[in-house]
């Protein structure tokens, strides 16, 4: 059998959390979250998992923390505490929206899980198909599919097509009035 868990409890608590540096402490989490939704969960960490960042998933884990549903044991230090709890609130997440699709499931599938995971009512096929429309000219077309990668880098998207400057600042304003035509749109549907 083994030994009940011991937790900190009330002026026990209140000195561990007056003895934190907070500041320090987020900066870990943050680099840790980060590191292991891209090692263990696979994903872009700043484009989240169906919806939420690395940062939500850290302030989740603090919010259980500061509101006593997730209780801390005396035998682990604190980053390991906040390591596990995230780990959890990530694998949970997933779980509730990875249940809703298959192995098989087509891009449009994976496209309506997330968009209804952002609470969001529009069509995506008419999306994509109100941006193709407006997408034609090649170089802005180009750019954008870049950012959707997560390549922001002007010099490196020019370096990657091999557009001028010249070339790549024009595109960039057309595509800037597209994205306003494009906001515009999704706020009337």
């Amino acid at each position: 059998m083994s030994p009940e868990k011991e937790y900190y409890e009330e002026q026990e608590l209140q000195k561990l959390i007056d003895g934190t540096d907070w500041k320090a402490l987020l900066t870990i989490l943050y680099a840790m979250t980060r590191r292991m939704i891209y090692k263990r969960f696979l994903s872009d960490p700043d484009k989240g998992i169906y919806s939420k960042t690395f940062k939500d998933f850290v302030h989740d884990a603090l919010a259980l923390f500061f509101e006593g549903k997730r209780r801390c044991p005396k035998n682990i230090r604190l980053e390991q505490f906040f390591y596990s709890t995230i780990r959890s609130i990530i694998s949970k997440h997933i779980g509730k929206h990875f249940r809703t699709l298959g192995l098989d499931a087509t891009e449009e599938e994976v496209l309506r899980v997330h968009y209804e995971s952002l609470k969001t009512s529009f069509d995506v096929v008419k999306v994509k198909g109100f941006i193709s429309v407006r997408m034609k000219d090649e170089i802005c077309a180009n750019i954008f599919d870049c950012w959707a990668e997560g390549i922001h880098q002007p010099a490196e998207i020019r370096d990657l097509f091999g557009y001028s400057e010249q070339d790549y600042n024009n595109a960039k304003k057309r595509l800037d009035r597209i994205l306003v035509d494009i906001r515009k749109h999704l706020i009337n549907e």
